[in-house]
């Protein structure tokens, strides 16, 4: 997301910069162009897309002695509570994806190396269609025929004696006769309930499970259960039970109610997953006395606008903001308008919050390529320009515009953050929440230990860097510091080429001249910094001793410019000049194809002319320097 220039490497540089020591802060944007030594960091606050209810921010008012209704009222601006008699309302969530039962003839393990077992506990369930009323401890036992397409069911009884076996038949309902009864999806790979010694997993659920083929021939499972006992799993996966009340009564008020507004009769099988791109959902096994309570105390309750349920959005927390939904997803709500979440005493209600600051690790550009490019639905090829400058009022990143050699993308911000998270390495740390800067930096700014080679390097303690060999026999003959400013780099290898930036210059090694005056020379940096500036060419004439015409570029010097110029190396060392003299930075300055020259008679000097710091100006364009 993202200056045509005349040579081919300036068209890699990145337009802005960052946030911390050594890297770049943007001024109202943050793009970069792609380069292969560029490294980045993601630096944000707040946890999660920001509309709707902050978590820790209710949390944080039901501390100040703020009741559910109040914390509700304040996230979603408008709204009521209204009684909704959700007893009868059933909802489909996938609880697990394309699992490949192992093979009939142990030839191939699973999908996830679980064996595809499923059992009823508690009390009695039944397979619709296939039995009546099965024990508790009651087994079912999924396998695959060789072509990992068909499958097979066993059936087995609590003593492990094989019941029943036959052809799994594209689809099973298994049904819980009992409120007392547990359904248990032992292939759904999850995490161990802590406290239980390694034998209870997240894998239990009240209500029917639904066991489905889907068109790649794995199978798809779906959980479907009353509202109400969904929402006694969704809510201490969301929320610490340790919290104050009237906060877990606000999430159960909005869990319930986003749980509503998630039932799509268009999709045949499922309403929602059990993941956090809808709310996390655990099942029984998660459910706690506590939480249960707060379910309880909100029965039959839901939040509502103009007579019906809201979208309840909710977060974990913002940074001390909320987001408007338009700001963050395709509709724009009238009671999810983005606000500034503080107190009376102007402390955000979320400061508590772990995520109030977050960052990850640096690393290569070619990370954020790669990982646009794992799947067909982000690839762009050879990464160019990505550009984070489309934000929100409280900055949040809104959209990410990218452009690839093969295609160009805009990607939700969401959706940006979403990827990274997957298809990264996890030792990268995670993005947070699309409210974040990006931070650029390069190695070789970076300041570096002195390297001690008595007479043939020199340390600047100012910048850190050091020059030696041949960049400092250059350096010393032709003027230092002065000449030239002090090294903002140390030597390093661009485009095949050995150079050095220094703060009016770059010094170029070209080594097919070794020999002769030309074997360092000045690089193109006056080219690079003015190129598609369409500078006015000049009119020729004959030269005198205070006006010189070149006809190479069009372009002529005049006074002091053109004394300084032939005193201070001529073309040899500054090239041609490439613009006629511009009013620029409250002065008149022109530029030539290795430096810029400024008028500058109040600091004295010869001529009243100076070298401009055009090595600096390139490397803060490029994003290596702040």
């Amino acid at each position: 997301m993202i200056r045509s220039l005349l040579m081919a490497v300036v068209l890699l540089i990145p337009m802005v910069v960052s946030l911390w020591p050594g890297l770049t802060k943007p001024a109202d944007a943050l793009v970069a162009m792609y380069e292969p030594d560029q490294v980045v960091k993601f630096v944000g606050s707040g946890s999660g897309h920001g509309v709707g209810l902050s978590q820790w921010g209710a949390r944080g008012r039901a501390l100040e002695g703020q009741n559910a209704q109040q914390i509700v009222g304040a996230y979603y601006q408008g709204s009521q509570l209204m009684p909704y008699d959700t007893a009868g309302t059933r909802i489909r969530v996938l609880i697990d994806e394309a699992y490949l039962p192992p093979a009939i003839d142990g030839s191939f393990t699973s999908s996830n190396k679980l064996p595809g077992n499923v059992y009823g506990w508690g009390g009695p369930w039944a397979i619709e269609g296939v039995t009546g009323a099965l024990q508790p401890g009651t087994r079912l036992n999924l396998v695959s025929n060789k072509d990992q397409k068909s499958h097979h069911a066993y059936l087995y009884d609590p003593a492990g004696q094989l019941m029943i076996q036959f052809g799994f038949p594209g689809a099973l309902k298994l049904v819980s006769l009992s409120p007392e009864t547990r359904i248990q999806v032992y292939y759904k790979y999850t995490r161990i309930v802590p406290g239980s010694g390694g034998t209870q997993f997240y894998d239990m659920y009240r209500g029917d499970i639904w066991i489905r083929q889907n068109g790649k021939g794995t199978l798809d499972t779906v959980n479907e259960l009353g509202i109400d006992d969904y929402v006694r799993g969704v809510v201490p996966a969301e929320m610490p039970r340790d919290w104050p009340m009237e906060a877990i009564k606000a999430q159960s008020l909005a869990a319930r109610t986003y749980a509503l507004t998630s039932l799509n009769t268009s999709n045949p099988w499922w309403d929602l997953d059990d993941t956090t791109y809808y709310q996390l959902y655990e099942g029984s096994h998660r459910e706690h006395h506590i939480t249960n309570s707060a379910v309880e105390q909100t029965w039959n309750t839901v939040i509502g606008w103009n007579g019906q349920p809201i979208r309840a959005y909710y977060f974990s927390s913002g940074g001390g903001f909320t987001e408007s939904a338009g700001d963050v997803f395709t509709q724009d709500l009238p009671y999810l308008k983005g606000f500034r979440d503080h107190n009376a005493a102007g402390l955000p209600f979320d400061r508590d919050a772990p995520a109030v600051k977050w960052e990850t690790s640096e690393f290569p550009m070619k990370v954020i390529e790669d990982m646009l490019n794992e799947k067909d639905n982000s690839r762009v090829g050879s990464l160019r320009r990505i550009d984070f400058s489309d934000r929100s009022a409280s900055g949040r990143v809104r959209t990410v515009f990218i452009e690839g050699s093969e295609t160009n993308r805009k990607l939700d911000a969401s959706f940006f953050q979403a990827i990274y998270n997957k298809r990264t390495p996890a030792s990268l740390g995670a993005m947070l929440s699309t409210k974040f800067d990006v931070e650029f930096a390069f190695p070789h700014t970076r300041p570096v230990p002195r390297i001690n080679i008595p007479g043939q390097s020199i340390y600047f303690e100012e910048t850190g860097h050091n020059v030696f060999f041949g960049f400092k026999k250059y350096f010393e003959r032709n003027g230092g510091v002065a000449a030239f400013g002090l090294p903002l780099t140390e030597e390093f290898d661009e485009n095949g080429m050995r150079v050095q930036y220094f703060q009016k210059v770059r010094l170029e090694y070209h080594p097919e001249l070794a020999g002769t005056p030309y074997e360092v020379q000045l690089g193109l940096v006056g080219d690079q910094i003015a190129a598609g500036r369409n500078y006015a060419k000049d009119t020729p004439f004959i030269n005198n001793s205070q006006h010189r015409y070149f006809a190479e570029t069009q372009n002529s010097i005049h006074f002091g410019f053109k004394k300084y110029f032939e005193r201070f190396g001529g073309i040899d060392r500054w090239g041609y000049p490439i613009s006629q003299e511009v009013f620029e930075g409250g002065t008149n300055v022109q530029y030539f194809q290795r430096g810029r020259f400024e008028w500058r008679p109040e600091l004295g000097g010869m001529f009243g002319v100076f070298s401009g710091n055009v090595g600096e100006e390139y490397l803060r364009l490029r994003g290596w320097l702040s």
